[in-house]
């Protein structure tokens, strides 16, 4: 049995699609994916113009992949740190210092 999208997860995910920029905002990769306890397990913003990844993405307790490829992230929160279940993540094309 499928549980109901987490309202937390879906509250993260929310805050950072609205920090995609407006010229971004029908191009890229959106995906995202969930797991059958209702927590994001696929996170794809590759390509969407992104210059910050919030900290919260930390919290993506259930998180496998993160795809964030081409965008302009110049670093990354140490919060990723705490994804235990990440398994993928792809950061190609950003200008990670």
């Amino acid at each position: 049995m499928k549980m109901p999208h987490s309202a937390h997860d879906k509250a993260i995910i929310e805050r950072l699609i609205q920090q995609i920029p407006a010229e971004h905002q029908n191009g890229g990769d959106q995906r995202i994916k969930w797991n059958q306890y209702g927590r994001v397990r696929l996170l794809g913003l590759a390509k969407r113009g992104l210059t910050t990844l919030p900290p919260e993405v930390g919290k993506l307790e259930g998180l496998e992949k993160l795809y964030l490829a081409g965008n302009q992230l110049t670093h990354l929160p140490a919060e990723l740190g705490q994804l235990s279940q990440l398994r993928s993540l792809s950061l190609m094309g950003n200008p990670l210092g």
